[in-house]
């Protein structure tokens, strides 16, 4: 499993952080083995209720493309929901 980062430290990491603002990502599983990349919200990042299990998983020699939307960017109460 790989886990994406805290709301605190990605809101942190955006200047001028706003509720709805928006983050694409790629992620890429380019293992040499047959191993499958799982993806979990940071603490206080979770995903959108519609977003099945499997939506999560990356096969080997496949990407995702993933959208992070701010829910709340203030301090020590930043939040994130993940799209896959």
């Amino acid at each position: 499993t790989d886990t994406l980062p805290t709301a605190a430290l990605l809101v942190g990491a955006i200047p001028g952080a706003a509720i709805g603002d928006t983050v694409r990502c790629r992620i890429v599983n380019g293992s040499d083995a047959a191993e499958t990349i799982t993806l979990a919200g940071g603490t206080n990042g979770t995903f959108d209720a519609n977003q099945t299990a499997a939506s999560r998983v990356i096969a080997q020699n496949n990407s995702k493309q993933i959208l992070i939307r701010l829910t709340n960017v203030t301090a020590a109460s930043e939040a994130y929901v993940i799209y896959a």
